[in-house]
């Protein structure tokens, strides 16, 4: 109960988080295991690797949520998809109105190094 009840806490304080994948290639890799180091890159040019793009990933957060949390999220999406790394894409937020609700979003292409040994 104490765990559970923790887990609202920790949940309501880091804001929720949700997202989605757009597959950008037809190859599939098996996961990577959830303390493998995701690499972030700002640009496509400052990946200095061959790789290939494996997905895109839209994440979506309240207000409340941290650009870390989104961060987070856009690391474990990408283990999920087989990535060695990810590609920072568009980043933006609105602020809550009167009818509407405050809003992050954050984009990135999850990409596979061609170059592995």
């Amino acid at each position: 109960m104490r765990t559970a009840v923790r887990l609202l806490l920790l949940v309501g304080i880091a804001g929720c988080v949700s997202s989605r994948q757009e597959h950008l290639s037809s190859n599939r890799y098996p996961p990577k295991p959830e303390n493998f180091p995701i690499q972030f890159f700002d640009t496509e040019a400052d990946v200095k690797r061959p790789f290939e793009k494996i997905a895109r990933i839209y994440i979506n957060g309240t207000e409340d949520a941290s650009w870390q949390a989104m961060s987070e999220r856009i690391k474990e999406d990408a283990r999920k998809l087989g990535a060695d790394a990810v590609i920072l894409g568009r980043e933006d937020e609105t602020s809550r109105g009167f009818w509407t609700e405050g809003s992050k979003r954050k984009e990135a292409v999850a990409i596979k190094f061609n170059d592995e040994k």
